[in-house]
This record gives C-alpha cells, structure tokens and sequence, in this order.
C-alpha cells in the first residue's frame, strides 16, 4: 500500500532493494511529517506465498521533538550571552553591631 505521492520517501541510499539479503543491506525508506515519522522496510520473501514482508514503523510526533532540542538550544545560547549594558548595584548598609561584653 503506498501512501502519499511520488518523491514523498527520503532514501537512505540509492543502492535497490537486494532480494535474498538481510534487512540490513536494505535500506529504510522514510517519510517524515510534522504529525508522523513513517519507516518502511523490505523482510524479504514470504517462502509460501512469494508476497514481499514490508515492515512498518510509525512513530508519531518526531518532528517535534526537534523543535523543542532547537528550543533548548536557543535558549541555552540566549542565556550565555552577557548582558550588554553593565548594571550598577547598591551595596548593602553594614550594621554596626556591639562589642562583646557591652550591656552587661
């Protein structure tokens, strides 16, 4: 079942689908939206029927994950810039306090 357009999967290679190989020499194919991540994978043959096994992995919300680890990191970066004008800041009165003994 395909689903969207023509273009729609990023290739992790150009190499073809090797029938017979482990899933390792076949690469993922992707397509990745603002709402999902689909993975497809080639299994190989079902020996019975002769079907390709097509795996899929859907993983929802990915995309966003991204965005907040660009977040944190503007963020990060926004706090490490100094300030650009210096502040002045009052120092505190000292208290004078008694000696010790006094009052008695």
């Amino acid at each position: 079942m395909f689903l969207g357009r023509p273009g729609d999967y990023n290739h992790v290679s150009r190499a073809p689908l090797l029938q017979g190989q482990p899933a390792a020499a076949n690469p993922a194919r992707i397509r990745s939206t603002v709402k999902e991540d689909l993975y497809l994978t080639y299994e190989g043959l079902n020996e019975t029927t002769g079907r390709p096994i097509i795996k899929a992995h859907l993983n929802p919300l990915v995309m966003w994950i991204w965005v907040g680890v660009l977040i944190m990191i503007g963020g990060t970066v926004l706090a490490l810039i100094p300030n650009a004008v210096p502040m002045r800041v009052a120092a505190p009165a000292r208290i004078e306090t008694a000696p010790a003994g006094a009052g008695d």
